[in-house]
């Protein structure tokens, strides 16, 4: 019988490999239903170079029934991160998921992280009242489903732990469990609101989104509140921040308040006072707008202050999004342009301003463009949107990348102004120029360009004149274990070196995780779409590093796959194959892929001979192993090359990798073979072995058409079969033909194959022997 006392929660160990991967085999309906079939030998591979800080298995007797890991989260700071929760299908009601949840929550609260956070598909609606339960958030965006627990911090706040020692958090809890994202909309703001009761006592708190803080806690004894007058704030403004308390007990409360200043944000507020019944101050806010403007995916600019009750700190925070008067963005139609041409740019106008406005910008002298007027004016209502038409004409390509002063007037007669860049890219044949913008980094040679996001340091390769999607390189990462902290910071440094032969984008990362180690990573783009990706790693600290790796993620995109095998490369005829894990890494036989769409455009990979090209999870991935680098010394490494449309065929693109060699036949992703060798006699069973040369495992329905009969075979998922065999017996002498048909979830396959088949058909006349004479 299933029930919860049989589960027991444990840390993942390899001797529980088999048992993991067969929970992921018998899941699949889960998630959907892929080809990939997980063994022993993937999950010890999988979890050796995991970045997990911890794994919980679920177990029930030898049974691996749940699957929960822990990492650092790598899109926001404060954050503690669940990447994978499954529950076995056939284990799902008892509880399994409240369990590896509630470990996971215990185990952020004892590292002392504030928040814990997952991802989960639109549609696992079934999950949504568990993750509620549990203490998750669900937030209300279009571009993910994505959950906040705030648990960690609540259990943390010293003035709430007498009510969470006497109670269990999670049987008081009374949230609504509605099937729908979370969050109560007030003047820009998105408020969460936890509430326990347990007899008559009760606790009530409120969270800001965006700050990731509270904002409201009520009890019984005593209730504290912070109010910010609206989400978006203009800089260098003054605004009122409101904070109050209420003692609901016939003892004073001893309270102090002190605001908490950051470079951004200026609140001048320091207050003592006794509270029998209410008290409330307000203090004054200015904030500044930051370089970059907040991200939906980070913690944005907090307004508050620490709040001290009878020697118990509550922190009160808000987040804001600082503003100026009015938003300005330039942008094109057009894709190419060449020195001398004259054109149209869109000057895009957003005012933040309660009331009508005129504006005015003027254009400062460049090297880029020449203005047809030396400035613009126009009006823009209040809170309203306006596009203005510019005449330009293009001196040389390059970055536009300016700062202007825009100057205007209310309606009512109050002056205004404020400083933004305006900034664009004028790619055409020839320029070699970089740049950037708000949000990114870039480079171009022609067409060909490389843009490096600034808050996360992903890496987008590709050209303006592509029909496709650029291919994306992930942030890279230095292990072991590999940390994920450069996908939360910024370069520290960027250069632009143009040279004869190309451009080159050069980044500077400064990694916390190994003391004084420095990673500078060079973008060299060259004018006929080849892109080479040097890293460079430096030791500046005090210490020797040995046995270090590092690891460059790629998210390519399968489309009509060329993957070279020791035999020949296995062509895919698939537009597209969604999953890394359908890879088989460890037959590649060369350092390169290739892939290409319909219309066209392809992209070559390659790495060099000291790298490994190995799957990464859902990704790709060009590791280096590091054996020593001591203190003072550096280490070069590549070049990662990417080819955007610079060979037409996969076979360019390997004579471009590795030079003269022996020609590859082409192989299809699938092959019937026969085991006992493509010779065989008439009336002998001859087994032929259908396969996949793409995946370790296949499945699904196969037919096999020879000499008018038809054989079909079906497997199945659970069965992780290598191959299907098909065993026939040919009667006849000659060549045999077997044709056929596979099918399986959104793969098929039409193959023809032949076996010389050798001797005498049943029946046919044997020549008389002569005896022999004497």
């Amino acid at each position: 019988m299933k029930t919860l006392e049989r589960v027991s929660i444990v840390e993942y160990a390899d001797k529980y490999a088999a048992s993991v991967a067969k929970m992921w085999n018998e899941s699949r309906d889960n998630w959907g239903g892929d080809a990939v079939v997980t063994t022993a030998e993937d999950v010890v591979e999988k979890e050796s170079k995991s970045t997990n800080l911890h794994l919980f298995l679920a177990v029930v007797e030898d049974d691996v029934v749940g699957y929960c890991g822990l990492s650092e989260y790598k899109e926001d700071t404060g954050a503690l991160y669940i990447p994978l929760l499954n529950v076995h299908p056939g284990y799902q009601g008892l509880k399994i998921g409240k369990k590896l949840l509630l470990q996971a929550i215990d185990k952020t609260v004892e590292y002392g992280w504030p928040r814990l956070d997952l991802f989960t598909w639109p549609g696992n609606t079934k999950a949504v009242p568990l993750y509620k339960k549990c203490g998750f958030f669900w937030e209300d965006r279009d571009d993910a489903t994505h959950l906040m627990n705030f648990m960690p911090q609540v259990l943390r706040i010293e003035a709430l732990k007498p009510f969470f020692e006497k109670h269990d958090w999670y049987s008081t809890s009374v949230r609504p469990m509605e099937i729908k994202p979370d969050g109560k909309k007030d003047r820009g703001f998105t408020f969460y609101e936890y509430r326990w009761e347990a007899g008559d006592e009760f606790v009530r708190v409120q969270f800001e989104r965006t700050g990731r803080g509270v904002t409201l806690i009520e009890t019984n004894g005593w209730r504290v509140e912070m109010e910010v007058p609206d989400f978006k704030l203009l800089e260098n403004k003054d605004y009122p921040v409101a904070y109050r308390v209420e003692n609901f007990t016939s003892e004073p409360l001893e309270i102090s308040l002190a605001g908490k200043s950051s470079t951004l944000v200026r609140e001048n507020v320091d207050e003592e006072a006794s509270v029998k019944s209410t008290w409330s101050t307000s203090s004054s806010v200015q904030v500044q707008v930051p370089d970059q403007e907040p991200s939906p995916w980070k913690t944005h600019p907090v307004i508050g202050a620490d709040l001290m009750i009878n020697g118990e700190c509550i922190p009160l925070r808000t987040g804001v999004f600082p503003l100026q008067a009015g938003k300005l963005d330039v942008r094109t139609v057009q894709k190419h342009w060449r020195p001398k041409q004259k054109g149209t740019l869109y000057l895009d106008v957003e005012s933040r301003m309660e009331e009508k406005a005129v504006l005015s910008v003027k254009w400062p002298q460049q090297k880029v463009v020449e203005w047809s007027e030396p400035s613009v004016e126009f009006e823009v209502e209040g809170k309203g949107r306006t596009t203005i038409p510019v005449s330009v004409e293009l001196l040389r390509n390059g970055f536009l990348n300016e700062e202007v002063e825009v100057e205007g007037r209310t309606e009512d007669g109050q002056a205004l102004s404020f400083r933004t860049k305006v900034a664009l890219a004028f790619p055409g044949f020839g320029g070699k120029f970089g740049g950037d913008t708000d949000t990114d980094w870039y480079g171009y040679n022609g067409p060909y360009f490389v843009k490096i996001e600034k808050r996360n340091h992903m890496v987008s390769v590709g050209s303006v004149r592509s029909k496709e999607e650029p291919l994306l390189l992930m942030t890279p990462k230095i292990g072991h274990p590999f940390s994920e902290e450069f996908s939360k910071k910024m370069a520290t440094a960027v250069e632009y070196i143009e040279l004869a032969e190309a451009f080159v984008v050069k980044t500077s990362l400064e990694s916390e995780a190994f003391a004084g180690i420095l990673l500078n990573s060079y973008y060299k783009i060259y004018g006929d779409g080849l892109v080479e990706i040097h890293h460079e790693l430096i030791n500046n600290g005090e210490k020797d590093y040995g046995n270090l790796h590092l690891l460059q993620p790629v998210f390519p995109k399968y489309k009509a796959l060329a993957l070279p095998e020791k035999d020949g490369v296995v062509i895919g005829t698939e537009a597209l194959i969604p999953f890394t894990e359908y890879l088989r890494d460890k037959d590649l036989s060369e350092r390169w892929l290739y892939t290409t769409n319909r219309a066209g455009d392809t992209f070559g990979m390659a790495w060099p001979e000291e790298a490994t090209g190995r799957k990464d999870d859902w990704r790709f991935a060009f590791e280096y192993q590091i054996e020593q680098l001591s203190t003072g010394k550096k280490s070069c490494y590549g070049p990662i090359q990417i080819g955007v449309n610079a060979a037409a065929h996969w076979s360019e693109w390997r004579e471009m990798v590795i030079g003269e060699a022996e020609p590859l036949p082409e192989k299809p992703v699938f092959e019937m073979v026969p085991k006992e060798g493509f010779v065989s006699k008439a009336g002998q069973e001859v087994t032929h072995s259908f396969r996949s040369l793409l995946t370790p495992h296949v499945y699904g329905a196969l037919t096999v058409e020879n000499d008018g009969n038809s054989y079909r075979k079906e497997a199945k998922r659970e069965d992780g079969l290598t191959a299907i065999d098909v065993p026939i017996v040919h009667e006849r002498p000659g060549f045999a033909a077997l044709s056929g048909t596979f099918s399986s979830e959104g793969r098929n396959a039409d193959f023809l194959t032949y076996q010389l088949v050798q001797g005498r058909s049943k029946g046919e006349c044997q020549p008389k022997r002569r005896p022999m004479d004497g």
